[in-house]
């Protein structure tokens, strides 16, 4: 009985791992220098980085003793650059790690959607039928120059829709 039960148990367990892992963009995506990307693209992330533009997000909080309201304003960095403005980027609860946050980009018009993992590097971006991701974190303060960013790697993926 152990045996039929440990035998179900890694069935049903494979069978989470396939499924997550199974999407609609290429699971080998290239790695290209920065100076191989788009000019369109590099020119956003220089601007951005150069600038250290940042995103602003306002939360409401309401106190449950109290019943304040509190706005708080967070800034961070740049997490989705979407060039064709048909994307959105939100972040989900993972199926088997409820306190993890999967990125999930989120085709506004048919719905598609493709999953990254908590620990995919951003910023994420999408031009095109392609899929951007730094292969190492890049830091605001880190680059400073064009040559410096050509030794930074991207990973390109391909949306099959």
């Amino acid at each position: 009985m152990k045996k039929f039960l440990f035998l179900i148990s890694i069935l049903i367990i494979s069978a989470i791992v396939f499924n997550s892992s199974c999407s609609s963009a290429v699971k080998e995506p290239n790695t290209v220098r920065f100076t191989e990307l788009d000019k369109e693209i590099q020119d956003t992330l220089l601007a951005i980085w150069q600038s250290g533009e940042e995103k602003l997000t306002i939360d409401t909080v309401v106190d449950s003793d109290t019943k304040e309201t509190w706005v708080i304003e967070t800034k961070r960095p740049i997490d989705f650059i979407d060039l064709t403005n048909n994307y959105v980027l939100e972040h989900k609860k993972n199926r088997l790690f409820a306190w993890i946050n999967d990125k999930v980009v989120i085709n506004k018009s048919n719905g598609w959607e493709h999953t990254f993992p908590a620990t995919e590097h951003e910023p994420i971006i999408i031009k095109g039928d392609k899929i951007y991701t730094p292969t190492v974190f890049l830091s605001f303060f880190e680059v400073s120059s064009k040559s410096e960013m050509d030794t930074c790697r991207f990973n390109v993926y391909t949306i099959k829709e």
